[in-house]
């Protein structure tokens, strides 16, 4: 009889995509090192983690529904009631549910309740302090960080200063906190650039449909020849909005599809999210950003990008395609700097257990 792989629990948080994409290459590796994983989200972060792995165990959590809205202090003070309220549901899930999982260890992205007093528990985040204006600031992240205490390891997908895109939001003196380089499901690959522009439609309504009503009244003004627009929209009508000779138009594509298309493309056009900037830096490819109306860490960074020349950012999505298209020749490469493998900090955290 073989012996029972040790258990490894991953539970990314469901707010777009982005933490549940970036947990798919850390699945990956634990399995390929012969950890058995479970996985735990909800809504649709839960929906593509067992479409990417049917043969794990999942479990849906509680959902957060956290959300900005300007004045950003009176909308988040507001929903701090519900969000300490999901915490305390999925923290005791964890202990109900640990009494007969034996967990190595605990991999949180941004889920504050998934975490064990007796077993070793990590938070992945980009986000230890948020860029939200000084007074909110002064009165949000210290109680964010509060529920940073019971973790013993903090994970930055980043580089270590200075060279490091996240700035302030991960600037801290606590030890905890470790650069792990970029995460990205994506890999690198040299296929032909056949694709002249990628439009990559993502955030929330009605910002998603304005900004695509846009794109397809300035498409019949611009000079390419191939283009792709992705719709963001998982489960729509593919035939909604018909192609053309040069527009392909499609509602969603699986992780390798949506890998191949962007390395086939000269321009990309997307949001400023950071799982986002993972995988163009995995591809090294740089991109035309507008941060998602509403969600400052997105503009934070953004303007971060545009400080350093790595992308062409757009405030509005209303702009001139043309114009940003040509300004991508002016950006820089990529920085690399320095960074520990997450699967060395893992090994280290279950020697020293």
């Amino acid at each position: 009889m073989e012996p029972a792989k040790p258990q490894i629990l991953v539970a990314p948080l469901n707010w777009g995509l982005g933490h549940a994409t970036r947990s798919i290459p850390v699945i990956r590796r634990l399995l390929d090192r012969g950890f058995g994983v479970t996985v735990a989200s909800d809504g649709l972060a839960l929906e593509l983690l067992r479409r990417e792995f049917p043969q794990l165990e999942s479990w849906e959590l509680p959902g957060y529904g956290v959300h900005y809205r300007k004045p950003v202090l009176i909308s988040l003070i507001k929903q701090i009631p519900g969000i300490q309220k999901v915490i305390r549901e999925e923290h005791q899930l964890i202990l109900d549910r640990a009494k007969r999982n034996r967990f190595r260890a605990i991999i949180s992205d941004n889920r504050y309740g998934i975490w064990h007093p007796d077993i070793p528990s990590i938070l992945i985040t980009h986000q230890v302090q948020l860029p939200i204006g000084q007074w909110t600031t002064k009165l949000i992240n210290p109680w964010l960080r509060s529920y940073f205490r019971p973790y013993r390891e903090i994970w930055v997908p980043d580089f270590a200063p200075p060279h490091h895109l996240t700035g302030y939001m991960t600037e801290t003196n606590d030890p905890r906190i470790h650069a792990i380089g970029p995460l990205s499901r994506f890999t690198k690959s040299d296929l032909p650039q056949d694709i002249e522009l990628l439009v990559l439609l993502s955030g929330p309504e009605p910002a998603r449909t304005r900004w695509e009503n846009f794109f397809l009244q300035e498409e019949v003004r611009l000079p390419y020849r191939k283009m792709v627009l992705l719709r963001g929209l998982p489960g729509a009508d593919p035939d909604a909005i018909p192609s053309t000779d040069r527009l392909t138009i499609l509602p969603h594509l699986p992780a390798e599809a949506l890998n191949n298309l962007m390395a086939r493309s000269k321009a990309i056009i997307c949001r400023a999210g950071y799982s986002t900037i993972m995988d163009l830096m995995i591809l090294e490819k740089t991109a035309i950003m507008v941060p998602t109306p509403g969600q400052p860490e997105q503009e934070y960074i953004a303007h971060r990008l545009q400080i350093k020349n790595l992308a062409v950012i757009r405030q509005s999505e209303l702009f001139s395609i043309q114009e940003a298209i040509a300004s991508l020749e002016l950006c820089q490469p990529w920085p690399q700097g320095q960074w520990i493998s997450w699967e060395k900090r893992l090994d280290n955290l279950l020697a020293t257990r």
